[in-house]
């Protein structure tokens, strides 16, 4: 069963942002996508589950590709440690919420 949950899971994750094409937000989803994240890729590198009751929580990090983003600045390898908090509703697992931080490299690859 935790297999088939972390499986959906990841399957919502890459399809986050065809979903949050329906939201409200939309508009502005499409900009960030059509602009400066289009075509960047996101890779999981690990992922952990743990459940409470019938909701989960979801912490992932990925590595992203090299980025420029709209200051001018170049993102290159960064990592992002990511936590979904996913709730149960019927037969689906919704994205409730999500925190997205950049891990830092250490202080000596940083020169």
């Amino acid at each position: 069963m935790k297999s088939l949950i972390a499986a959906a899971v990841l399957f919502t994750l890459s399809a986050v942002a065809v979903a949050q094409t329906a939201a409200p937000e939309a508009p502005v989803r499409q900009q960030v996508d059509s602009s400066f994240l289009h075509g960047v890729s996101d890779t999981i590198e690990a992922m952990e589950l743990r459940f409470a009751n019938k909701d989960a929580i979801a912490t992932v990090t990925s590595r992203m590709s090299t980025f420029t983003s709209p200051d001018g600045v170049t993102h290159t390898n960064e990592r992002h440690i990511r936590t979904f908090i996913l709730a149960k509703r019927g037969a689906r697992r919704l994205i409730m919420q999500d925190q997205n931080t950049l891990v830092a490299p250490p202080p000596d690859a940083r020169s």
